[in-house]
């Protein structure tokens, strides 16, 4: 909800994304958006739609931290579109393609209460 809070190893990311490890690093606080509504990794992830399943395509790794609840499942509602929309796969075809990542560790998710 709140970087100062809630993003753990903000500068190791940062790190990464500097020495190029991390190609993109995308971030949602859902408490500090300027106007005051609220932006969510779906989101983030729907906004980003397009590169998100061209990298899922290419190989790319999924790192969704944050509070459990219906944050991850959200989250992965939204790669699921991504790929359908972006990727032309069917649903079911998606589905398979995100269990396939968890599988293989590429898709992984850290959630907390």
């Amino acid at each position: 909800r709140q970087r100062e809070q809630d993003f753990l190893y903000a500068a190791e990311w940062e790190q990464l994304r500097e020495q190029g490890v991390l190609h993109h690093l995308f971030v949602a606080f859902s408490r500090e958006t300027a106007d005051g509504s609220k932006h969510y990794v779906q989101d983030e992830v729907r906004a980003q739609g397009a590169l998100v399943a061209r990298l899922l395509q290419a190989g790319g790794l999924v790192v969704v931290c944050g509070r459990a609840g219906g944050m991850p499942r959200e989250v992965r509602r939204a790669l699921q579109d991504a790929l359908v929309q972006h990727a032309g796969l069917s649903a079911e075809q998606a589905d398979q393609q995100l269990a396939e990542l968890q599988r293989s560790r590429r898709y992984l998710v850290e959630v907390w209460d």
